[in-house]
């Protein structure tokens, strides 16, 4: 397994320096080296680009990597606990609360070969790709740039009640406590009653780029600006638990860029510094490094986590490396060494979704807006929903299947398939 490792060296320096090509190169030698040191590798391993076999349209990858096994035994790592509090943020009587919402937001409904596609009519170009649905379907969340958080009704698309930060947003997210608010320019986390968009709590956080939860967890993940942080807050108390770092995980330089909670709340994925696909188990307020994919990320846009956790993807523009040309690799959440799946995303890959009811898989790429693949990855249509398909941000799929928004440039539609 071709992870970044230190060796044996100690950095102290928070940010560390880029390494010229040949110390790159240096280093390379002695990670290959290493993984057969550490049992991490055999020497009959077959290359990272493997062997594809095509069926029913489609590539399947090929073993290209021992056993995903934890690379260092998968520990749960200290970190670095928390000794300091911060205060908690009084709630101003006089601050931001929630309204009632426009009522009806349906717009033109179009039937596309079969396909009914509903505009829903928000202001989608300020929207953040970070739409999510009630766990029960019956509703959604979006947040725009300016910090207006919708909660939308999917019967009769109405727009029930709305939240106006008064300040720009930087993320939303779910939880166990509530919808997690991120503010852009304030270094707190407010928490939302997601019923009524009510806001019940603001905490201190470190600096950061944005808050990542999921509905299984009572915690959120800071990740900061650098992205080689993550500070885990209590969403019920405001308390700081405990930090990582890049160093807090033995030889693995870790990094928290894509920051992903499974739906569940037990693994944290993320895109490593050499382009992996790295997961983390998270049991309380505590992760340790759990498995890492081969090298497969050019120009990185996202990481999917299907509804169940099941399947997982790292999108990248020009798809992923190992693999046919703008292709995109599929793993399951349990094995990251070897793809499940590839499908032939084309160029200009941003999004992905997955449709855990009937396996299907949702993609777009810069031509078409949305794609939907069997889950043995064949192709079975697309769909042009005249704006250009690399405009698509966003595959927010239904978690009972059959539905998803997709969030292009300027529109959010709703489409049903048959």
């Amino acid at each position: 397994m071709n992870v970044h490792t230190r060796m044996g060296r100690t950095r102290t320096d928070a940010h560390p320096r880029r390494l010229d090509g040949w110390r790159r190169s240096a280093i390379a030698c002695l990670i290959i080296a290493s993984t057969t040191f550490f049992g991490c590798g055999r020497p009959d391993a077959e290359s990272d680009l493997g062997s594809t076999d095509e069926t029913s349209g489609s590539r399947e990858a090929s073993a290209a990597r021992p056993g995903s096994e934890p690379l260092f035994g998968g520990e749960l790592a200290d970190g670095v606990v928390a000794d300091e509090q911060p205060a908690s943020i009084p709630l101003d009587p006089a601050g931001p609360k929630p309204r009632a919402g426009s009522g009806p937001i349906r717009g033109r409904v179009q039937l596309i070969s079969g396909i009914e596609v509903v505009r829903v009519v928000i202001p989608a170009d300020s929207t953040i790709p970070c739409i999510f649905w009630s766990s029960d379907g019956t509703r959604f969340f979006t947040v725009g740039r300016t910090g207006v958080v919708r909660k939308i009704r999917l019967e009769g698309l109405l727009e029930e009640s709305l939240f106006d930060a008064g300040m720009p947003a930087a993320w939303l997210a779910p939880s166990a406590k509530g919808l997690v608010l991120t503010p852009l320019t304030r270094d707190e986390v407010w928490i939302l009653d997601e019923s009524t968009l009510e806001l019940r709590a603001r905490f201190p956080i470190p600096p950061k780029q944005r808050v990542v939860s999921s509905r299984g967890s009572r915690y959120g993940f800071v990740i900061d600006p650098r992205a080689d942080r993550s500070t885990i807050v209590d969403l019920e108390s405001g308390k700081w638990m405990r930090s990582y770092e890049r160093d807090s995980f033995g030889k693995l330089i870790a990094s928290f860029a894509n920051a992903t909670l499974a739906p569940d709340g037990r693994w944290l994925y993320t895109r490593g510094i050499v382009d992996q696909l790295l997961r983390f188990r998270v049991e309380g307020d505590r992760i340790g490094f759990s498995a890492a994919s081969p090298r497969i990320s050019k120009e990185p846009r996202q990481i999917a986590v299907s509804e169940t956790g099941a399947r997982v993807a790292l999108v990248s523009l020009g798809g992923n490396h190992g693999f046919p040309a703008d292709h995109t690799a599929v793993f399951r959440s349990t094995d990251l060494d070897k793809a499940e799946v590839v499908i032939a995303t084309g160029s200009g890959s941003q999004a992905i979704g997955f449709d855990d009811v009937s396996g299907k898989i949702y993609a777009q790429n810069e031509d078409q807006t949305l794609i939907v693949f069997s889950a043995s990855g064949g192709r079975e249509r697309s769909l042009d929903l005249a704006t250009r398909g690399g405009e698509t941000r966003q595959l927010a799929v239904h978690p009972r299947g059959g539905k998803v928004l997709v969030l292009g440039a300027g529109r959010l539609d709703l489409v049903t398939l048959p």
